[in-house]
């Protein structure tokens, strides 16, 4: 008996062996047939999110050891995950460029980017210095602070620019998008990060999420989650945290003798033509009127009063928004989805004014505390040769090579002139 025992226990475990390699080679097929053969999505956040990666604190971050194409340029990464070459020890002046996909160089190659412009120009004049270019896709001024606290720090930078707006300004956010700002954020156990990006590894993972993607909500696509259908009023930081966080960059630098240079950078959003205050104040009761409809389910008589806005502001990406909602509602996909895209399109009006405003808070601290500005938009105002970002149809905030050069030269002036007159010393 005690030997039948065993053996039908020997069996079972057998068994439940054979039965885990079948599944684990069955997998591992899936996940050569998916990298090999899944066509590459055309998806745009998709594309972004091959090259960056959750982080329990940064929330992002951008891979490290990269080595590959993203908006048709060649990206490296180094171990940190910067568009630089590796950082060594530290034995000449070291500056840290802080900013965005502007500054990580979206579009552009490498070498033509701002700070590496820089860092050659500086040699021309004797400099003996090192530029590294720590501009993180997506970052708003919140998360800048977080990596100037959490890894620039660390590498002992002589100087750091500053340079965050156009992502303070945005609603959305890669990771985690659920209408707060990025401050409200709270950090993600290291663990669950660990496994989500392990995950997001996985070609037959990023099939299932692309192809899940197109099954979910319109809403939850262009909006992410959010706790119900409201339209999203929150930027991801505010104009007081925006403030904010500028003057703790400059105060973090201060403390460990870090010179700072702020740098505005440039865009070219369109504007749309501006309302009376009364149509104003009609088109925001109206919108309310619209939204309590929806909450009641009166969907006929919500979209009559959302089609009657668009003859007083065509572009309003709010009125879009609700149109979208109950295109949604309605299981009407194709229409959701062109409401959505309008909806999203035509934020970048309001982005527009908003911008301008950003920016002249970091003139105003710039004024308040002695910081070197580099104020590159009238250069670009000015400039007659084309256009200077990365598409003259799409892009309106990406600098292309020869805006680059542009900031890099107002910058390059700016650093010379503020800490390089004693013979290259700071």
């Amino acid at each position: 008996m005690y030997n039948l025992k065993m053996k039908y226990k020997f069996t079972f475990i057998q068994l439940t062996a054979a039965s885990f390699v079948i599944a684990f080679l069955f997998l591992a097929f899936l996940e050569l047939m998916f990298f090999f053969f899944y066509p590459k999505s055309s998806d745009r956040l998709l594309d972004i999110l091959r090259i960056i990666e959750q982080d329990s604190v940064l929330i992002w971050k951008q891979k490290p050891y990269l080595d590959t194409e993203f908006q048709n340029q060649a990206v490296k990464t180094n171990s940190i995950g910067f568009r630089s070459d590796e950082i060594k020890e530290k034995d000449k002046i070291r500056i840290i460029s802080l900013g965005a996909s502007p500054t990580f160089g979206w579009g552009v190659r490498s070498e033509d980017t701002y700070p590496s412009v820089v860092g050659k120009e500086l040699k021309k004049h004797n400099i003996d210095s090192e530029s590294i270019n720590a501009g993180e896709i997506g970052y708003s001024s919140y998360q800048g602070l977080l990596l100037l606290k959490n890894t620039v720090l660390n590498l002992k930078p002589d100087i750091i620019t500053v340079s965050f707006v156009i992502n303070d300004i945005d609603k959305y956010r890669f990771f985690r998008s659920n209408s707060m700002r990025d401050s409200r954020l709270k950090p993600f156990p290291k663990a669950f990060v660990t496994v989500s990006n392990i995950m997001h590894k996985s070609s037959l993972f990023r099939a299932f999420y692309d192809m899940t993607s197109k099954f979910m909500s319109k809403k939850s696509k262009y909006y992410g989650k959010s706790f119900n259908n409201a339209y999203n009023e929150n930027r991801r930081v505010s104009v007081e945290e925006y403030e904010y966080n500028l003057n703790a960059i400059a105060d973090i630098a201060q403390k460990n003798g870090i010179k700072v240079v702020f740098v505005v950078m440039p865009v070219n959003l369109p504007e749309k033509k501006t309302l009376l205050p009364s149509e104003k104040e009609y088109l925001k009761n109206a919108v309310a009127e619209a939204e309590k409809e929806i909450k009641n389910k009166d969907y006929k008589r919500a979209k009559r009063i959302l089609d009657r806005l668009l003859y007083i502001d065509e572009y309003s990406p709010k009125v879009y928004y609700y149109l979208g909602i109950i295109a949604d509602i309605e299981h009407k996909s194709k229409l959701a989805d062109e409401m959505f895209e309008k909806a999203k399109n035509y934020e970048i009006f309001d982005c527009a004014a908003v911008s301008r405003q950003y920016n002249e808070i970091m003139r105003k601290v710039s004024l308040e505390r002695n910081i070197p500005l580099c104020d590159s938009e009238k250069d670009f105002n000015e400039y007659k040769n084309g256009y200077l970002f990365v598409d003259p149809k799409k892009d309106c905030f990406h600098p292309n090579a020869e805006g680059h050069k542009l900031i890099a030269g107002r910058l390059s002036a700016v650093l010379l002139d503020n800490f390089f007159k004693d013979k290259g010393k700071i």
